[in-house]
């Protein structure tokens, strides 16, 4: 994390706070015996307003900080789809290309579409506001999809892991359940119908493909190994890459599905190990450490993600990583 990143932090959190209540950052710092701000301190400047003026807002006016240039190429993938639904997939299958400290993952079903947010250990800036750096990116999510709607989205409720600070049912009109299970939003199936004021399929398409390059990735291929392939893709986001899983997606018995795939030369197999081959070279590069990348690819133990490695490479992570560290320093 950038050293002077607290210290901004801290003085964007007061000037919020002088502009909207009779705050004194001065007083607060002298009160509190506070010569150097760091990490800490900007938890207990959060916390402290959130106490003394029974409000959330704080942390409503940081996630607005969030805009879709913020998300790079992704940003202008997603300003480009064609609604809010597909946005959230776009956000949840290819939020590797921006950060590898969270993991939003979409959930479809028949009643509502549920975003949900899984936490890495290694994090930077927003991400190490502790317990609320959850709210913080659930709600920046929600804002930066608003900022592109044609019309308001307003979620069915979100769940928070992290306990309340204060008695409160709703946070900006909408309804949050503190203390829960997982981190997530719901929302209602009609986000499927509402459309993006940017939207621009041409567009789209342009973006889509300079994410598939980066990502080493051919989806747009009509052959059966690429609609397979995108599936395996934007399911392992999910962490459920099984065959049943991929089979039901497409309505379609395993058997089938490994007939038609045998039809063009190659397995479901082969095509879950191409996906994985090429996320992994792509987390190792992030700077992931190998127990995280052996979930998000989902193996069930990190010692099958090593033999895979071996296989793959003809070495360990640990020594590619030093080869790529090498080759970065003569760059």
């Amino acid at each position: 994390m950038n050293a002077n990143f607290p210290l901004m932090l801290f003085n964007l959190i007061s000037n919020l706070l002088e502009s909207k209540y009779n705050f004194n950052k001065e007083k607060y710092l002298k009160e509190n015996n506070i010569n150097k701000i760091d990490i800490e301190e900007v938890n207990d400047l959060i916390d402290f307003c959130i106490q003394k003026y029974k409000s959330y807002e704080i942390l409503i006016e940081l996630s607005k900080q969030a805009k879709p240039k913020d998300l790079g190429i992704l940003g202008y993938l997603i300003l480009n789809s064609s609604s809010i639904a597909h946005s959230l997939k776009l956000l949840s299958t290819y939020y590797c290309l921006i950060g590898n400290s969270i993991k939003p993952t979409l959930l479809k079903t028949n009643e509502y579409y549920k975003l949900s947010i899984y936490s890495n250990t290694k994090e930077e800036g927003l991400l190490n506001i502790e317990h609320n750096k959850m709210f913080i990116h659930l709600f920046s999510f929600l804002h930066l999809l608003n900022e592109l709607s044609s019309k308001e989205i307003v979620p069915k409720y979100i769940n928070l892991m992290q306990g309340k600070l204060f008695d409160t049912k709703y946070i900006s009109n909408i309804k949050v359940n503190f203390s829960q299970d997982e981190n997530v939003i719901y929302f209602d199936k009609d986000i499927e119908n509402i459309n993006l004021i940017s939207s621009n399929k041409n567009e789209f398409e342009y973006y889509k493909k300079e994410v598939e390059q980066l990502l080493d990735l051919n989806l747009s291929k009509e052959s059966y190994k690429t609609k397979i392939s995108a599936l395996v893709f934007s399911s392992i986001i999910e962490l459920d890459i099984s065959l049943e899983t991929i089979s039901k997606k497409l309505d379609l018995h395993p058997r089938v599905l490994q007939k038609r795939l045998k039809k063009e030369n190659i397995s479901y197999s082969q095509i879950v190990e191409d996906i994985r081959k090429k996320l992994c070279l792509y987390y190792l590069k992030k700077g992931l450490d190998t127990t995280t990348i052996s979930i998000y690819l989902c193996y069930k133990e990190t010692n099958s993600f090593f033999r895979s490695f071996k296989k793959w490479f003809n070495q360990t992570p640990k020594q590619y990583k030093k080869e790529l560290e090498k080759v970065q320093m003569t760059v």
